[in-house]
């Protein structure tokens, strides 16, 4: 009789202590995974105001620290290089003020006849964009009011957006070390996408043409802490489509 009292009060012991160790287990899981997420947020928000170079990860690695620490530097944050909750908040104020002011910025139109002319008049060449590693050419190809137009890089054709017919363009930007701008591309047999952007870079080693993955046929372009940030509307013909895209110099980033 003593045993079987000894045993069930062993079992209700163990019953007594599992639960709060499985609590425990449960709890300290959430908290990693909401501390890997939190860390990976920062990580982009970083990224996009030019602190971070690394991976998405998750991970408060060296890289990471040291983005953390120049963060905190330059708001006067202590410099521990940790994502402690008030870092992690001011990278996030940071991170929105600075997208609040980019979207409050002025569209660039895509008609090519905004931007500059060569002076003096060069035939079919309708415009004509200056960049620190050549200059480039808007040819027209159609009538004046097709508005189509191929592109020449000191005088050489370039292969932009074929096959289809080129309708417009930005001003050149300088990124860090690079020249970019915008072309556009217009698809008229396009259900959904009709306008097609890709990003023209220019530095020293020649030249890359990045596409851009948006429809939207306006958009805000302004660099930032040397960075470029391409911001499309938010809405077009009532479709829910703006997306805010970052260029660091070497590659283009999705917000």
């Amino acid at each position: 009789m003593l045993l079987r009292k000894v045993s069930f009060a062993l079992i209700a012991l163990c019953l007594i202590t599992a639960v709060p160790v499985q609590a425990v287990a449960a709890e300290k899981g959430a908290a990693v995974k909401s501390n890997k997420s939190s860390i990976a947020k920062a990580q982009e928000q970083l990224r996009s105001m030019g602190y971070y170079t690394g991976k998405i990860d998750g991970i408060a690695g060296p890289f990471t620290q040291s983005a953390v620490r120049n963060f905190q530097r330059e708001r006067k944050l202590p410099i521990t290089g940790k994502l402690d909750n008030n870092t992690l908040k001011a990278i996030d104020t940071a991170y929105s003020a600075i997208i609040a002011s980019l979207k409050a910025g002025g569209n660039e139109r895509l008609i090519v006849s905004e931007l500059a002319k060569p002076s003096p008049p060069v035939k079919n060449i309708v415009m004509r964009l200056s960049s620190r590693f050549g200059t480039i050419d808007f040819v027209n190809v159609g009538s004046s009011a097709e508005k189509k137009y191929s592109v020449e890089l000191n005088g050489a054709p370039v292969s932009v957006l074929e096959p289809l017919p080129i309708v417009g363009g930005s001003k050149v930007y300088q990124a860090g070390d690079t020249d970019a701008f915008i072309i556009t591309g217009y698809d008229v047999k396009g259900n959904f996408c009709q306008y097609r952007h890709v990003l023209f870079v220019l530095n020293k080693a020649g030249y890359n043409i990045v596409p851009v993955k948006n429809c939207t046929r306006e958009y805000t372009l302004q660099v930032n802490n040397g960075s470029l940030f391409i911001i499309f509307s938010e809405k077009d013909n009532s479709r829910a489509v703006g997306t805010t895209w970052r260029f660091d110099g070497r590659s283009l980033y999705k917000l």
